[in-house]
């Protein structure tokens, strides 16, 4: 599990990311290549970062209102301990609970076809756990790119639970996160 769920992590680190950028029109091969490894100011890192843990304030390149980056020097206990949090947390919210009902509500009352049920509970579970990163006083300031990102990993994170179970995706969530986080 472990080792599946590493591989796992390290690529939702660059597909993702690159996916976004590819959707929201970013062009050009030294713009990409900041943004995969730059020096982590405004969006150049954020398409990595934007999926960090949902209790980790001060995300580098989202901004939590009223934070001021304090993720950035938080200790790592800290870091590992927020990484576990959303790894277990989202992948049981938005995953187990969200995804597991609207398969039921498509399936059972709606009488759709599994596949079908299936596909519709991924994408909507997606679209409400990017959502969520915008809600409240510590939600993030709502922009298109961090939107996009995290709706795109939400779609992978669904994807695995449905194909892997919640095991491998808490793990690959919270080992993506610790990856984002120690960059």
């Amino acid at each position: 599990m472990l080792v599946e769920s590493a591989l796992l992590a390290v690529c939702f680190m660059f597909a993702v990311g690159m996916l976004t950028a590819r959707l929201i029109g970013v062009v050009g091969r030294a713009r990409m290549a900041n943004m995969l490894v730059g020096p982590g100011h405004g969006v150049t890192r954020g398409f990595l970062l934007y999926a960090g843990p949902a209790a980790a304030i001060g995300m580098v390149g989202g901004g939590r209102r009223g934070t001021g980056g304090a993720l950035a020097n938080t200790s790592m206990a800290t870091k590992v301990m927020l990484s576990l949090g959303a790894g277990l947390y989202e992948e049981l919210v938005f995953r187990v609970v969200l995804v597991s009902v609207i398969a039921f509500i498509a399936t059972r009352i709606f009488r759709w076809r599994p596949f079908i049920g299936g596909l519709t509970a991924v994408v909507l579970s997606a679209l409400i756990f990017s959502a969520f990163h915008y809600v409240g006083p510590y939600g993030d300031v709502l922009r298109l790119d961090s939107f996009v990102f995290r709706f795109i990993g939400g779609l992978a994170f669904s994807t695995v639970y449905v194909l892997r179970g919640f095991g491998i995706v808490a793990w690959t969530h919270t080992l993506y996160d610790l990856l984002v986080l120690a960059t």
